[in-house]
């Protein structure tokens, strides 16, 4: 790790560290603590704590399913909506309350029988999708996903109730990150 952050440094860059994850068990916990440290062993200044937020949440809102419901390896909107304010507190150092779109284009984690029985309707949105830069270069079956025309909504109580927690998580990250940093400095 420390050599890949040397190198991205070299090369002009930055180094973020990003905590992926969302398990709920004690390797998850784990691995939140060991990427911390190697964090701090590598002078990151970008940390994206997904995970930290994502086992806040489910301590303080099991009510909100992170997780999508059918398929238990991916996030679901509630899941995406927290790495989205996630990332956009650590990237920008601002907070995301209020700054998020409520209504998201989602993939549809459908089932071999639901694509089955929703041919058309996939096949028609994917036939008006017109992907943008990064899109384009997909592959097929990602670009299907991403043209299905699938939109998430989260309730504005539930998107800022989210934004603050990935917020607070991003500024407890930093402070640990960078010792003695006031909140106004990030």
């Amino acid at each position: 790790m420390t050599r890949y952050c040397q190198a991205i440094r070299d090369a002009g860059g930055e180094p973020v560290f990003y905590e992926m994850g969302w398990g709920s068990g004690e390797r998850e916990a784990e691995g939140r603590r060991r990427i911390l440290e190697l964090a701090k062993q590598n002078r990151i200044r970008i940390y994206v704590p997904c995970s930290t937020a994502w086992a806040r949440i489910r301590s303080e809102r099991p009510d909100l399913e992170l997780q999508h419901p059918g398929d238990k390896s991916h996030p679901g909107d509630l899941g995406h909506f927290t790495n989205l304010a996630c990332f956009y507190a650590a990237l920008t150092g601002q907070s995301p309350v209020g700054r998020l779109p409520r209504r998201f284009h989602v993939w549809p984690h459908l089932s071999k029988d639901e694509k089955e029985q929703r041919r058309e309707q996939l096949d028609a949105a994917f036939s008006q999708f017109k992907p943008d830069t990064y899109q384009a270069r997909l592959p097929e079956w990602m670009r299907r996903n991403a043209g299905a025309g699938f939109v998430g909504q989260i309730s504005d109580d539930d998107a800022r109730y989210i934004e603050r927690v990935a917020w607070e998580c991003v500024q407890a990250t930093q402070k640990e990150l960078i010792p003695g940093q006031s909140d106004s400095q990030h």
